[in-house]
């Protein structure tokens, strides 16, 4: 692709489909064009072992050249291993000046609040999500994005978030999901409302649609040897997971993700590190000696240090 100049993109015609226009001189920006006939460069990078994707400005107000050296100030972070997007928040004004606060330097356009949310909550270095709280949240990040293309954060409406991706979601049964939808989005805002992207509260009213009971229901002695032996006949992997699971009480987490280092099958101990654990703190497990023979049984094979 060439070098895109701004007489080409202002000659670029919309699609019924958006779409992502190389740009031919940098590598990893784009011209994204949407249905509307919304124009702004988009820079994509990988960082950390993940792919990223910065909104740099919308066309015309940023020109092609602007945006190629956008793009290069952006690179020349990444190279010296800097997330441009995290940087953006914690960029400060010369000086002794205040702090610059991320509305000073990033408009409140979802794309740019999202992607900072998820840099620095979901997978911050620092305590991030658990992996199935990121992913959860970073579905429903994805639908929002999906549904509001180019809009700011600040003219989004209840309802139409509502109508969007709340109310489907409880409509087909699947009141729990809502919920956790809800639960993002209220974090998204609380951390767009911490670091200035917005003053007020777009969503306010934004309630979870279903009522959560605490899970009481325990398997009777005849429903847990029926599924004791069905594991047994299962065998490696899943089968000796769910005995496991029932033998020991651990959480799933923890025994799919069990390793070998943590195993003392001597003396029946299983160390957890804190780090492997809900509440933070090692926890040892002591194994019974049905445990340790399901274990005694497992192959070391192509899992490397993990067990399944």
């Amino acid at each position: 692709m060439a070098r895109l100049t701004d007489k080409k993109v202002a000659e670029i015609k919309p699609r019924k489909v958006a779409r992502e226009i190389r740009e031919g001189s940098i590598g990893g920006l784009f011209l994204a064009v949407q249905t509307s006939g919304t124009k702004s460069w988009v820079l994509r990078f990988r960082i950390d072992g993940r792919s990223r994707k910065m909104t740099l400005g919308s066309f015309p107000a940023l020109t092609a050249a602007a945006a190629r050296e956008a793009a290069k100030e952006a690179l020349e972070l990444i190279k010296n291993g800097v997330d441009p997007i995290a940087a953006k928040m914690e960029t400060k004004a010369a000086g002794d000046g205040p702090k610059t606060t991320a509305r000073n330097v990033v408009p409140d356009k979802i794309e740019d609040v999202v992607h900072a949310f998820v840099a620095n909550h979901v997978r911050r270095k620092k305590r991030p999500m658990k992996p199935a709280s990121q992913r959860t949240a970073e579905r429903h990040l994805t639908k929002l994005l999906a549904a509001f293309p180019g809009r700011r954060l600040s003219s989004l409406k209840l309802a139409e978030v509502k109508k969007s991706l709340i109310d489907p979601l409880a409509e087909i049964g699947k009141g729990i999901s809502a919920n956790r939808a809800v639960s993002t989005l209220t974090s998204l805002i609380n951390f767009a409302r911490k670091n200035d992207f917005i003053k007020d509260n777009p969503l306010l009213g934004l309630e979870r649609p279903v009522v959560e009971e605490s899970r009481d229901r325990v398997l009777t002695d005849v429903e847990l040897a029926t599924v004791m032996t069905a594991a047994r006949k299962v065998g490696y992997p899943f089968g000796d997971i769910v005995q496991i699971l029932a033998l020991t009480g651990q959480r799933r987490g923890e025994a799919t993700q069990m390793q070998w280092p943590e195993l003392d099958l001597e003396n029946g101990r299983w160390e957890l590190s804190k780090e492997r654990t809900k509440n933070k703190k090692p926890h040892t497990v002591m194994l019974s000696a049905a445990v340790v023979a399901i274990l005694k049984n497992v192959k070391r094979g192509d899992a490397g240090n993990f067990v399944f």
